[in-house]
């Protein structure tokens, strides 16, 4: 379980930090929507994947713990 909470922070945080990278360079050069959407719409949402890869990281943490102390 340990590994497939860590290998989905890994991913999450991959295609989170593309998605801002992305969004924020078409911002600067001009293109305010990309792909239908909002740059800054998209920026958000790679800012909560993010996150998200964060949470699975430190429950990952919590379960390799866990099974140390048992």
């Amino acid at each position: 379980m340990q590994t497939i909470f860590g290998l989905g922070a890994t991913l999450a945080a991959t295609i989170g930090t593309l998605v801002c990278l992305i969004s924020g360079v078409m911002r600067i050069v001009g293109h305010f929507h990309v792909l239908g959407f909002e740059s800054m719409t998209l920026f958000t949402g790679g800012m909560a994947l993010m996150l998200f890869a964060a949470l699975l990281k430190i429950e990952s943490i919590g379960l390799i713990l866990k099974d140390r102390t048992l």
